[in-house]
């Protein structure tokens, strides 16, 4: 899995800027990136699917170089929304003789 800071942090501190009473690290949120296929497996669905999705931008993803990565957050969030499926009650009468 790779793991990408949102918004990125300069490598020197001085770059960061001033920031009074708050830590660096109350800004950041760590993006949770797998390949394409993972991000599939972990979604369950396929590729078709996934490309939907993204077309979509029901979830998200990302190139680097020539890798496809998925958020596993935004599949979360897809998730999250789908309807749940209602069941039917059934009613079975069950008589003694």
């Amino acid at each position: 899995m790779v793991r990408i800071n949102s918004p990125v942090q300069a490598s020197n501190p001085l770059d960061q800027g001033t920031s009074i009473g708050k830590t660096d690290n109350d800004n950041i949120k760590q993006r949770r990136l797998v390949e394409f296929k993972e991000g599939c497996r972990y979604g369950k669905f396929g590729k078709t699917k996934a490309y939907e999705l993204i077309a979509q931008g029901r979830i998200r993803a990302y190139k680097m170089g020539g890798k496809t990565l998925i958020d596993l957050d935004s599949i979360d969030e897809y998730h999250a929304v789908l309807p749940r499926v209602e069941s039917r009650a059934v009613v079975v009468s069950a008589e003694v003789v």
